[in-house]
């Protein structure tokens, strides 16, 4: 069987699992199901089709791995690439274990030697307003929809979204920017956008450029703000591989970047972490 054979089987049998979920879900709260019949469904039917994905899941996935010779998260990757869905499925994912990382007091990648430089400032515009739509949304639930089974999902999905819209300040808190080791990475919540050897360094400086709101793209120079403006800029001396949070329709598939101008919430200390650091190199 090919690649795309063994993908359409895969997408096939995950449609097949959704369906008779939401089918037999909807049909016993409407009564049209008792929980005796639901539950021989689900031991008939539904048990054997998620068995059955999992054996295609691993089919495909070892498929991949004798394609690519990739292991563990880069077959993860992989696998995000080809299909959409699981792209959503897995950023919901990280953004969950982003509010766990922070409500645990941890920021990723942090540790002796490497410290952590925070940009979250400007982000909490989102919740703030999705808050305000759950609100509206929760009100117009109870005054509008009759049955308390869909009063009750409508709300745990609209809890869900909320938590979600957190989760984007979340991931940022928890994801700073990377200073140590050797090495600079700078972070937009789960994506790294740029990770390189602090020696690619050119110039680090403060800067103070209220002209940009949002993350964006100008040639070869990389912006990442939060409706704060930009207060250090860094050159490198060579062009470094970037990941910027722009949709792909403005970049070609092998960005890089030579400058990156950005906020961060202590400039000055960022900008004297990565001058010791730079001079520590010098030494060396």
């Amino acid at each position: 069987m090919t690649g795309f054979d063994l993908k359409r089987l895969h997408r096939f049998g995950a449609s097949a699992v959704i369906l008779v979920a939401l089918a037999s879900t909807v049909t016993h709260l409407l009564g049209l199901l008792s929980r005796e019949t639901l539950l021989t469904l689900f031991l008939g039917l539904e048990a054997p089709l998620i068995a059955t994905l999992l054996l295609i899941s691993l089919w495909r996935i070892r498929a991949l791995r004798r394609s690519t010779g990739a292991r563990g998260a880069e077959i993860l990757r992989l696998l995000e690439e080809e299909e959409p869905a699981l792209r959503f499925a897995a950023a919901e994912v990280k953004t969950l274990r982003c509010i766990a990382t922070l409500i645990s007091g941890r920021r990723n990648g942090v540790r002796p030697g490497v410290s952590g430089f925070g940009y979250a400032k400007g982000s909490m515009s989102v919740p703030v307003a999705m808050l305000a739509i759950t609100l509206v949304e929760v009100l117009i639930i109870h005054l509008v929809v009759p049955w308390p089974w869909l009063q009750i999902a409508l709300l745990i999905a609209a809890l869900y979204t909320l938590i979600l819209a957190f989760g984007v300040l979340a991931s940022r808190v928890a994801n700073p920017h990377l200073v140590g080791d050797g090495l600079l990475v700078l972070k937009r919540g789960n994506r790294t956008v740029v990770s390189t050897a602090i020696s690619h360094i050119e110039d680090v400086g403060r800067v103070n450029d209220f002209r940009y709101t949002q993350p964006r793209v100008d040639g070869d120079v990389v912006v990442l703000t939060n409706l704060t403006g930009t207060d250090v800029r860094i050159k490198f001396a060579k062009p470094v591989e970037a990941l910027p949070p722009v949709s792909k329709k403005v970049l070609p598939s092998a960005y890089t970047a030579r400058e990156v101008k950005l906020y961060v919430a202590v400039p000055d200390k960022f900008v004297q972490a990565l001058g010791d650091e730079l001079r520590a190199q010098q030494r060396d």
